[in-house]
């Protein structure tokens, strides 16, 4: 639901998408944390916070999530993620 009130296709609202995404972060689904974490990194529905921003990356690029691992290679340059972006990005 935190997608639909976020891009549209429900009345739109970031401070509903972000709750939304709040509260489902701690199903530990992948996709979630990452968009929680895009939700920090852009400031929607929150205030930007980028540490906490890749802190949520982090946790989805070890999950698998490539975009993930992609932002933490561009933005860190952390060898562990692009190895795995590597081994993924291989494997599509």
């Amino acid at each position: 639901m935190g997608i639909f009130y976020q891009i549209g296709g429900v009345e739109k609202d970031e401070i509903k998408a972000f709750d939304c995404y709040k509260k489902l972060v701690e199903k530990d689904d992948v996709n979630v944390q990452f968009q929680l974490g895009c939700c920090y990194n852009e400031g929607i529905g929150i205030e930007v916070n980028k540490e906490k921003a890749f802190e949520l990356y982090r946790i989805a690029a070890e999950k698998g999530h490539i975009t993930a691992q992609i932002i933490l290679v561009n933005h860190t340059g952390m060898e562990k993620y692009k190895k795995e972006f590597k081994k993924s990005y291989l494997l599509v």
